[in-house]
C-alpha cells in the first residue's frame, strides 16, 4: 500500500471491504456511499455464521488479517471491522508507515455462495463415457492415528445403525458449457493430493478403529451419458443409497452426467467421516477456481485435517479444554428429558430407533416476509438465526408439553488460522437449552437465545462427543 497514514489505510480498506460487503449481501453500492453506512451493525444486514465465515475468509485471503468469526457475530459495526483490519495489518503491507520498501497488495473478491448453475466457458468436450475401476488392493497407509472426536461420534453412529448410507451426503449441480474432462480430472487429482481429507481410510484392528492417510489419491472423475433429468435424478439417488468402502479409502465420489456437449450435471457424494457441509462447499469452489485457472495447480500450504485432529486430541490430554468443560458442567448439571411425542404425531408411543434418516420440508419466504423478519431483528438487535431458532423453539413448545427444550446448533469449528480453506469433518454440535414458558413474549425468547448462543459458541471448542462422555 502507498498509504502513509492510518487514515489513508482505513480509506483503502474501506473501499475494498465495502465493495465485497455489498456483493456478499446483495446491497446497492450506492448505500455504501452514505457516511452513516459505516455505523451499521453487521447484524442489521442479516449476517449468520456462514456469511461471517465468508467475511473472515475475505480478510484472510486479501490482507492476511485474522478476524475471529465470533467477533464478526458479536454485533460490531462495519467501521469496527475495518478498524480491526487496520490494526491487524502486517508491517509488510504498510511499509510507508514503517519506512520500509513499497509493497502493493491487490484486493481480492469475496467468494459468493456456490450456485446450482456453474458456467464453464471456452472448453472442449470429451464424448467418451469412461469409468475408472478402482483397484481392490488395500492402499498402503503413510499415517495412522486416532479418530478425531467428531469421527468417533460418527463411527459410533455408523456401527450402531443398520443403514450404512445414513451418513452419506449427495448433491447435484447443473453445469452449462463445454466441459474439459481432462482438465477436471487434473484438478480433482491435484486437490486429492493437497487435502489429506480426500485420502482418508478407516482401518479396524482388534476392535479399535483408526484413521489412515494414504499416499496417493484414488479419487477419479466418473462419466456417464444421460438422456433426461429423471435419469440423472435416479443416478443421484443410487449414489446416495450406495455405501462407501471406508476401509479402502473410497469416501468421496465425483460424477459427470452429460445430456449433451453443453449440458451436464455434476454429482458430488461424500461421507460425514471425511467432509462436513462447509467442506463440501469449499471443495466445489476450489474445483471451479482451479478449473478456470490451471496455472494455480501448485502445492498449497493447507492446514491438514489430520494435523488439526491430532492437535485437538493433544489439547484434551493436556487439559486445555478444562475451563470450557467446567463452563458446560455448570449449565448442564441436569439434562432435559427426551422431547415428548408431539401432539401432531400419528403414533402415541415413540418407536425404537433402528435407522437414521432425515425428513426435509422446504418453505419459501416472500421478500415482504423476509423484510419484516429482518426489521424485527434490527429492532431487537438480534440476528435472523436467533429469530428462526426462537421460532423453532416456539413450535416445539406449543406442540409438546415439555418444560424445557434442548436444541443443537452447528458450528463450523474453525477458529485456527489456516483452516478456512481446509477440508474435513470440523463441524461441531453446540447444545442450547431454553425453558418453555408460553407466557413469554417472542422477542424475549429471541433475545434469550441470542445471548445463550453467543455464550455457548465462546466455548464451542469442546467436542460434542466429549460433552456427552462427561
Amino acid at each position: 500500500m502507498k498509504a502513509t497514514t492510518k487514515e489513508q489505510v482505513f480509506g483503502i480498506l474501506k473501499d475494498g471491504f465495502l465493495s465485497a460487503l455489498c456483493s456478499l449481501f446483495q446491497l446497492d453500492p450506492a448505500l455504501a456511499e452514505d457516511s452513516r453506512f459505516l455505523d451499521n451493525p453487521l447484524d442489521g444486514f442479516g449476517v449468520d455464521s456462514l456469511l461471517a465465515v465468508e467475511i473472515r475468509t475475505w480478510w484472510l485471503k486479501t490482507l492476511q488479517v485474522n478476524i475471529p468469526v465470533m467477533k464478526i457475530l458479536s454485533g460490531v459495526t462495519v467501521r469496527d471491522i475495518i478498524e480491526f483490519g487496520v490494526e491487524g495489518l502486517s508491517q509488510e503491507l504498510t511499509p510507508n508507515l514503517a519506512d520500509q520498501e513499497e509493497t502493493i497488495v491487490e484486493n481480492g473478491n469475496v467468494g459468493g455462495e456456490i450456485q446450482d448453475d456453474i458456467q464453464l466457458q471456452n472448453g472442449t468436450n470429451s464424448n467418451e463415457a469412461t469409468y475408472v475401476n478402482q483397484m481392490r488392493q488395500l492402499p498402503a497407509v503413510i499415517r495412522l492415528m486416532e479418530l478425531s472426536f467428531n469421527q468417533q461420534l460418527y463411527w459410533f453412529g455408523l456401527t450402531s445403525m443398520q443403514d450404512k448410507t445414513a451418513l452419506n451426503h449427495t448433491a447435484c449441480y447443473r453445469v452449462n458449457g463445454k466441459l474439459r474432462i481432462e482438465s477436471l480430472e487434473r484438478v480433482i487429482l491435484h486437490l486429492g493430493q493437497v487435502h489429506d481429507a480426500l485420502r482418508m481410510c478407516f482401518r479396524t484392528s482388534q476392535g479399535q478403529t483408526s484413521l489412515g492417510i494414504v499416499e496417493s489419491c484414488t479419487l477419479r472423475v466418473e462419466q456417464q451419458q444421460v438422456t433426461n433429468r429423471a435419469e440423472a435424478d435416479a443416478i443421484v439417488q443410487k449414489v446416495q443409497a450406495t455405501p462407501y468402502d471406508l476401509e479402502y479409502g473410497e469416501t468421496v465420489r465425483i460424477i459427470v452426467l452429460s445430456l449433451s456437449e453443453t449440458e451436464h450435471y455434476l454429482v458430488t457424494g461424500s461421507h460425514s467421516l471425511v467432509l462436513d457441509g462447509l467442506s463440501s462447499i469449499l471443495l466445489l469452489r476450489q474445483i471451479a477456481q482451479l478449473y478456470e485457472d490451471e496455472s494455480c495447480l501448485e502445492k498449497a500450504d493447507i492446514y491438514q485435517y489430520s494435523d488439526w485432529a491430532s492437535a485437538q486430541l493433544e489439547a484434551y490430554k493436556c487439559g486445555s479444554f478444562e475451563s470450557s468443560l467446567q463452563w458446560w458442567k455448570k449449565r448442564w448439571t441436569t439434562c432435559p428429558p427426551p422431547l415428548p411425542m408431539l401432539r401432531v404425531a400419528c403414533s402415541k408411543t415413540r418407536p425404537l430407533l433402528g435407522d437414521y434418516d432425515n425428513v426435509r420440508a422446504e418453505a419459501l419466504i416472500s421478500k415482504a416476509i423476509k423484510s419484516r423478519i429482518w426489521s424485527v431483528c434490527r429492532r431487537n438487535k438480534t440476528r435472523p438465526f436467533h429469530f428462526f431458532l426462537a421460532a423453532f423453539h416456539a413450535l416445539l413448545a406449543r406442540l409438546s408439553d415439555a418444560e424445557e427444550i434442548a436444541i443443537g446448533i452447528s458450528d463450523s469449528n474453525r477458529p485456527q488460522q489456516g483452516t478456512m480453506q481446509s477440508l474435513g469433518a470440523f463441524a461441531n454440535i453446540v447444545p442450547i437449552r431454553g425453558s418453555c414458558d408460553l407466557s413469554q413474549r417472542f422477542n424475549t425468547v429471541m433475545k434469550d437465545y441470542g445471548e445463550k448462543a453467543a455464550a455457548a459458541l465462546q466455548h464451542s471448542n469442546v467436542p460434542f462427543h466429549l460433552l456427552l462422555s462427561k
